[in-house]
């Protein structure tokens, strides 16, 4: 890869991997029906915890003498299990199985506003 070609590439690579998180964020929230608090808090500690193993197992593929490109092949390790999860709840169309018709949140019922009485002095 060039000097040029490389940063870019790393660049284009970050974009994506960062992209996906509000798509996947807004998933969790749909279908989080009791508790979309706990569900966020769960979803991001998830993202954490993989940043944490796919930089620990790449620099142990990296030390292991396995050279420089062997993140690449952790990636690929990681990301096949969440393709199968991700292959396996979705249904036809790739919508998801869980889907109900009724929203995660319940919309509020508006009421009329209230006529305050006014007083006069």
């Amino acid at each position: 890869m060039s000097h040029r070609a490389g940063p870019r590439a790393m660049l284009a690579m970050g974009f994506f991997g960062f992209a996906t998180g509000p798509g996947l964020q807004m998933r969790v929230l749909t279908h989080a029906t009791g508790s979309p608090t706990l569900a966020s808090s769960a979803n991001i500690a998830a993202f954490n915890v993989g940043n944490f193993l796919g930089v620990r197992v790449s620099g142990l593929a990296i030390s292991a003498g396995l050279g420089w490109t062997s993140p690449l092949w952790v990636g690929a390790a990681f990301a096949t299990p969440g393709l199968v999860v991700l292959l396996a709840a979705s249904g036809p169309l790739g919508q998801s199985a869980a889907a109900t018709d009724r929203p995660a949140v319940r919309p509020l019922k508006r009421q009329p506003p209230r006529k305050v009485p006014s007083r006069e002095l």
